[in-house]
């Protein structure tokens, strides 16, 4: 990763909301061995919009409790320190990108991609018996650079949309318009909103796996590739192989069957974007 960032993207990250005190204070709270439940709740009650995304996921299909969770005191209780930091650490950052407000084509797309990402990224993780809550966080959050990227600097998103066309890769046309690629970029924005280490990890190294090999790393890089490899129109399950680096599925100890049989139960991105706006 590059040590020194364009002035233009240091500025950019100065604008860069941070996480609302309320979250900010119960993350904290959570990495204090012995958090009092009632006492966390009493601090996100202190904020409605925030207590509402927690809500919304904590209800979700993603976590089997569809409906059930009515409050957040409730939701403290029932699911526990652990599945509550990923989901006030979602919450935050879906807050955050809300108050970007943009609809333009592609954040719609790119946040719809983080979705799927999430989705297929808990499934292999629940096939793998791995944390699932921290694997959904993380293809959740894996793709922020690139969100903030099409939010707050669309001229360059277009031009660097322009060079992809005519057959520059991704990352390669990202570092040069911007000086670095969404990767990095999300990176330096995991670390100054004090995500935590394994999040963070997965957000600076999902393209680059090998670089960081871990497992939560070599999930949200496998599921991010399945989703893209969905998005081919006349896909077939050989190609999806040059998707993944070859060191990830031997870490994960995968291989082309056991990936075809998870993705036979791998929702759709209009589905997965179904099931998380049904719980809203």
């Amino acid at each position: 990763m590059v040590t020194t960032m364009p002035d233009k993207i240091s500025k950019l990250l100065e604008n860069i909301p941070a996480f609302s005190l309320a979250a900010q204070k119960a993350l904290k709270q959570i990495d204090e061995s012995q958090t009092d439940l009632l006492h966390l709740a009493r601090t996100l009650e202190s904020e409605p919009s925030l207590v509402a995304q927690i809500l919304r996921v904590a209800n979700s299909p993603f976590y089997g409790l569809s409906g059930q969770i009515k409050g957040i005191r409730e939701a403290c209780m029932v699911l526990g320190q652990h599945t509550l930091r990923n989901l006030i650490l979602a919450a935050a950052v879906s807050e955050v990108l809300d108050n970007l407000d943009n609809t333009e084509d592609d954040f719609v797309m790119s946040w719809n991609h983080c979705i799927h990402t999430a989705t297929v990224a808990r499934q292999l993780a629940m096939q793998l018996k791995l944390d699932s809550d921290a694997s959904y966080t993380a293809g959740l959050l894996h793709d922020i650079g690139m969100l903030i990227i099409s939010a707050i600097l669309p001229e360059e998103k277009e031009k660097i949309n322009k060079r992809i066309a005519e057959g520059v890769s991704l990352l390669d046309a990202e570092s040069n318009e911007l000086g670095l690629d969404h990767e990095q970029l999300g990176c330096a924005v995991s670390k100054q909103w004090n995500l935590p280490d394994d999040i963070t990890e997965a957000i600076c190294s999902h393209h680059t796996p090998n670089e960081n090999p871990q497992a939560l790393v070599d999930i949200t890089h496998t599921a991010n590739a399945i989703s893209e490899w969905m998005r081919e129109p006349d896909r077939v399950e050989e190609q999806l192989l040059k998707y993944i680096e070859p060191e990830s599925m031997q870490r994960l100890a995968l291989s082309l069957d056991t990936l075809s049989e998870l993705i036979q139960h791998v929702p759709t991105i209009e589905e997965a974007c179904a099931e998380r706006a049904s719980a809203a």
